[in-house]
């Protein structure tokens, strides 16, 4: 039976007490001391008495406590002290696979809530946003920076709990079978539809920074980019995995964030074959184009694809430019650089220069009638052309190459 607290509070003090903690009767001899008590750290707060020698800490830090009566600074009591449980394990010990079970059990009956911040976020949480930020005004100060790295120090190399161990098989299997059927795609990943803000992306850029600058990270770039230099060899040899990427450019080149992109990389080419940074070497179907150009109009058009003959026109490279004083240009179009372009756009910028300009597709090559037909009428002459057999006979291998595809 609950008994009343003694000192006429009205409230019940604990079984087998007389009074609530701290509610005992106040004696003449007990106020008598506490105003002493009070009138002495009176006269330390104002300078008139030197404050009294507090006994050192009992764990052994070599600290003072903070008040009279303390036998240990806050936090220092468990110092020294060994978990029971320290090394065991469900395997090897009783105690601890009971434990282990009993509060699994508990948790199933729904006799322990779960943790008070499951499925929570900084965004729908004010709770947690307000201890984050919170935590990062604190770890920007210099008490914050210190404590930091004084974990750091302290959980580093054989300070850490796991230094020198590894997981054993069956737990490694564990694990394994634990993530296989976790479903961590859409919604059910932990970040989804979050963000990485500007603040934590120059804070992870420069913890990367400073990493990859230190020998182990160097290190590890290294055997990064020699895996994936191995893996990519791998992938590239696959046909299907070329015909996935094939057709995964060229959706991605027909969107509108592609079709940015793609443009974006013309003009930096450009601009560094301007600059002189690198020399473009042409490629076999501009080769070929030369080649049948030079045998219909000889010593008219110069290749200017790598912007040798230092021309551009409204902000383009044409391939060829007429050298003899007329101002026409050829521009052969690759099927896949600019598949979904169209040239009527370019044909009409160099009309306002005051340039002609002749667009041949890659695929055009294949009808060579049409093509030569199509020079010959754009330069004004007629010529008996006839095509070489070398390139009549490239001509040949890549339809079977493309036809084997």
């Amino acid at each position: 039976m609950k008994k009343l607290c003694e000192c006429g509070c009205g409230g019940y003090a604990s079984p087998g007490r007389r009074f609530i903690q701290g509610h005992y009767i106040l004696t003449e001899e007990i106020k008598r001391k506490r105003n002493e008590t009070r009138k002495i750290n009176k006269e330390i707060k104002e300078g008139k008495r030197l404050p009294p020698e507090l006994p050192f800490c009992k764990c052994g830090c070599g600290g003072r406590v903070s008040r009279k009566g303390s036998k240990y600074i806050a936090g220092h009591q468990n110092r020294g002290r060994v978990a029971w449980n320290k090394g065991l394990t469900k395997e090897n010990d009783d105690r601890v696979k009971k434990q282990g079970e009993t509060y699994k059990e508990r948790y199933v009956n729904g006799e322990i809530d779960e943790v008070w911040c499951k499925g929570k976020t900084k965004e729908t949480d004010p709770g947690l946003m307000q201890v984050s930020e919170s935590l990062l005004s604190f770890y920007q100060t210099e008490e914050g920076i210190k404590l930091k790295e004084q974990k750091n120090e302290k959980y580093s190399g054989e300070g850490n709990p796991f230094y020198g161990k590894n997981q054993t098989e069956e737990t490694i299997e564990k694990i394994k079978k634990t993530l296989s059927v976790m479903d961590t795609k859409g919604e059910a990943n932990h970040f989804f539809g979050h963000k990485h803000t500007d603040e934590s992306k120059q804070i992870i850029s420069k913890k990367k920074i400073v990493f990859y600058q230190t020998e182990e990270g160097k290190l590890l770039l290294k055997e990064q980019g020699l895996k994936r230099s191995k893996r990519m060899l791998e992938n590239w040899q696959d046909p299907e995995f070329i015909k996935m990427m094939s057709k995964a450019k060229k959706e991605y080149y027909q969107t509108e964030k592609g079709i940015k992109h793609r443009q974006n990389l013309r003009e930096i080419i450009i601009e560094n074959l301007k600059k002189g940074v690198y020399n473009r070497k042409p490629t076999q179907p501009e080769k070929d184009t030369d080649s049948i150009v030079q045998n219909l109009i000889p010593n008219e058009y110069k290749y200017n694809g790598n912007y040798d003959l230092g021309i551009s026109i409204g902000g383009k490279i044409p391939d060829f430019v007429n050298v003899n004083g007329k101002k026409k240009a050829i521009d052969l179009f690759g099927d896949y650089w600019h598949e979904g372009e169209d040239p009527q756009i370019r044909i009409d910028l160099f009309k306002k220069c005051g340039w002609d300009l002749l667009v041949i597709w890659e695929h055009e090559l294949k009808n060579r009638d049409t093509m030569i037909q199509k020079i010959l009428k754009f330069h004004g002459k007629e010529s008996d052309y006839v095509i070489p057999q070398k390139i009549l006979d490239r001509w040949v291998d890549s339809e079977k190459k493309e036809g084997e595809r």
